[in-house]
């Protein structure tokens, strides 16, 4: 389906209904805009919790240790040495 807006003055669109469902998109939500030949594509910008699992590792998530080592770390940076 093609849909025609109009460009304000200061360069805003409006996007169709039908896509913001589409896509997901929400107000205030970053979108990305990219130069392709003959028109631009619009795309829902990945945020950071996106790239969740997108890094691969040879050792396993693991919360506890994950928090071990934290309170270790607190611990040793706010320890008071007498």
């Amino acid at each position: 389906m093609t849909t025609v807006t109009t460009l304000t003055s200061k360069g805003q669109v409006t996007i169709p209904a039908y896509l913001r469902e589409e896509l997901q998109l929400t107000a205030r939500q970053k979108i990305s805009f990219s130069s392709v030949p003959g028109g631009i594509l619009l795309k829902k910008a990945a945020s950071f919790f996106d790239l969740g699992g997108s890094v691969k590792t040879a050792k396993k998530f693991d919360i506890r240790t994950m928090d071990k080592t934290a309170k270790k770390l607190v611990s040793s940076r706010y320890a008071k040495s007498y």
